[in-house]
């Protein structure tokens, strides 16, 4: 029989402030946190700051290993992982688990593993962005239907991962951002609406500072700059090339004391890849934090510029105040559908 314990699958930083403040607005539940798709050896400085925050919500932290430096690696650690999930379970007997995203093997397991318990749990989708309100599915090249079979062969009949992102039939209810713009398969089951009100309170900004400690990463005076521009991955530039282009050109036209923000991609593999922050009217943010991190630092009429991503979705929502432009590739399908949720958030749209 279950008890009052939930488990709270996450992979992304992103997922790991949703999980979190929706734990913190859930104290009837014992929260219990699983990072997952994690890979050896890999710095985990969310887990670290979790660790140290004594406002941390989550009883317990676990990371479940799953890719090897080679990728003949991953059917072992993937065998351990489900055997650590056994033994969670069976302690803990959660009998409610979230989500970030229903295809994640960690959680298919972890349904599986009550399942032989002899007990269903309730299961929860936690929104991950742009892919809940756009039914990205996944392409044939990325998981062939004869890899599907020889996964059932050697993980067991319970590997069903849904196409797409948010339309698996084990979910029973969704937590969204923008639950009314929710995606056709999501809004087949009850939405609720999550709150990010806490994210400006004390206990989730204590959590933010305790991640900049670990971290070991100064921000810089934010409330001075006037625009702030997120970066595309470099990857990405050549379909962005007008707005790349912009952000160069008022680079250049800015002169003191007036002050622009850049911030690159976190995956960006060079340093000031467009060599922007050489300039004097720059102020560099650090890729690797969070945005959620940096969104309550800014100052009040901040214009905040980028590509279409979950970092603009959620600015509008946690600083109404500032002015969001997202810029939208006209042949980029995907960009192009969610322009209606952005003009009904009030974020601007120029079309490339």
């Amino acid at each position: 029989m279950a008890g009052n314990d939930a488990f709270y699958f996450v992979s992304t930083p992103l997922n790991t402030i949703l999980a979190t403040l929706l734990a913190l607005q859930k104290p009837q539940e014992r929260a219990h946190l699983l990072f997952v798709d994690r890979r050896e050896d890999a710095p985990n400085p969310m887990m670290e700051a979790l660790n140290r925050w004594p406002g941390s919500p989550f009883e317990t932290l676990h990371t479940l290993v799953t890719k090897g430096k080679k990728p003949w690696q991953n059917y072992t650690l993937r065998q351990k992982a489900f055997s650590v999930l056994d033994s969670l379970v069976a302690r803990y007997r959660p009998a409610h688990l979230y989500t970030c995203n229903d295809r994640r093997i960690e959680f298919l397991y972890g349904i599986e593993a009550a399942r032989r318990l002899g007990y269903t749990p309730h299961n929860s989708y936690i929104d991950d962005g742009v892919y809940s309100y756009f039914p990205t599915e996944k392409k044939w090249y990325q998981e062939s239907l004869p890899e599907q079979w020889l996964k059932q062969v050697l993980y067991g009949g319970w590997y069903r991962v849904p196409r797409v992102v948010g339309s698996s039939a084990l979910l029973d209810d969704a937590y969204l951002l923008f639950p009314e713009q929710a995606h056709c398969y999501l809004r087949q089951r009850p939405l609720h609406r999550l709150d990010l009100a806490p994210l400006r309170q004390a206990p989730m900004q204590e959590f933010f500072d305790t991640y900049l400690d670990v971290t070991g990463t100064p921000l810089p005076e934010l409330s001075a700059v006037a625009t702030l521009f997120i970066l595309p991955h470099s990857s990405l530039f050549k379909r962005y090339a007008p707005f790349v282009a912009m952000v160069t050109r008022k680079v250049a036209e800015t002169v003191l004391p007036a002050s622009v923000g850049i911030k690159y991609h976190p995956r960006e593999a060079t340093p000031d890849l467009l060599e922007l922050t050489r300039s004097a009217t720059v102020t560099a943010v650090p890729a690797a934090v969070p945005f959620e991190i940096l969104l309550p630092k800014l100052g009040e009429g901040t214009t905040l510029v980028g590509n279409v991503s979950t970092a603009l979705l959620t600015a509008k929502l946690i600083r109404p105040d500032i002015s969001v432009t997202a810029f939208v590739p006209k042949d980029d399908r995907r960009s192009q559908m969610l322009i209606p949720l952005f003009e009904v958030l009030g974020i601007g749209v120029e079309t490339l």
